[in-house]
């Protein structure tokens, strides 16, 4: 069992020193995700300004835009950084490479969305610094809840991003389940605008998204008054999010091993 996990460990490590490689080749990519990550923060200031306190947003809008921010980038790191890193893969024709490797293919995609969950969790506590400089106020206490609402969002996010692999390697130039994805969370899941006023059948619509529980969630834990903003509070979003990743992430991690069986047998896996 300890060689198990140690060999694991080896893996999975590995991979992060490809995407951290990968990353920093290209440092000026790098500085301009960062520089949005602070200008998103930063316009928020000046809509701050037409859009007083309420409890539908909390003490500001600043801070009720900010911890959407952080919440959809803790989220889609599992999503768009894995989708980024398998058209990654395809496109150089690093794919096959790493599938005659001697690990389990399903292991490949979670392997491959580390690296991305610690780089875009990074962003996301500069986003909280900005936000911070800015004068928007956090509660401390609820630091606790806060990184475990993070890690299972992060593990949430990686469910849906493994399921949209499994469509992604073989649809190649497309990728339907993640795009659908992130425009759904954008518009339904609160991370810009409070949901307390919209028709109630988009409001059911917003809870069968994972990053509706997480935006509340990091809200309730992290803003003084905000009792009055959309979904659950930090524990019951905890608790749901990890029910949709004990439920999810094990499906999709089988449904994309079945996804490249499909397209070995059909010899479609590879791509240039």
């Amino acid at each position: 069992m300890r060689s198990r996990v140690r060999r694991l460990l080896q893996f999975t490590g590995a991979f992060v020193r490809m995407g951290v490689r990968a990353t920093f080749s290209y440092p000026l990519g790098f500085a301009l995700f960062l520089a949005t990550q602070v200008l998103s923060v930063v316009s928020f200031v000046f809509l701050a300004h037409y859009l007083r306190p309420s409890p539908a947003i909390g003490p500001s809008y600043l801070s009720f835009a900010a911890v959407g921010v952080v919440g959809n980038q803790v989220l889609l790191a599992g999503i768009s950084g894995l989708s980024a890193e398998l058209s990654s893969a395809i496109e150089q024709g690093r794919m096959e490479m790493l599938l005659i490797e001697p690990v389990s293919w399903r292991l490949l995609p979670v392997a491959l969305a580390v690296w991305q969950i610690l780089y875009r969790v990074g962003a996301a506590l500069i986003v909280l610094l900005c936000a911070w400089a800015l004068g928007v106020r956090f509660v401390v206490e609820g630091f606790p809840v806060v990184v475990a609402l993070v890690a299972a969002g992060s593990a949430a996010g990686v469910a849906v991003g493994v399921l949209a692999g499994s469509v992604r390697v073989l649809a190649k130039r497309a990728d339907p389940v993640a795009t659908v994805y992130t425009l759904a969370a954008s518009l339904l899941a609160g991370t810009f605008v409070p949901l307390n006023d919209f028709p109630e059948p988009l409001r059911v619509l917003a809870w069968f998204l994972p990053t509706t529980y997480l935006n509340a969630g990091l809200r309730k834990a992290m803003l003084p008054g905000s009792a009055g903003i959309y979904g659950p509070g930090a524990g019951f979003a905890l608790l749901l999010l990890a029910l949709f990743v004990a439920l999810g992430l094990p499906l999709a991690v089988w449904v994309f091993g079945k996804s490249l069986d499909v397209g070995r047998r059909y010899g479609v896996l590879a791509g240039y």
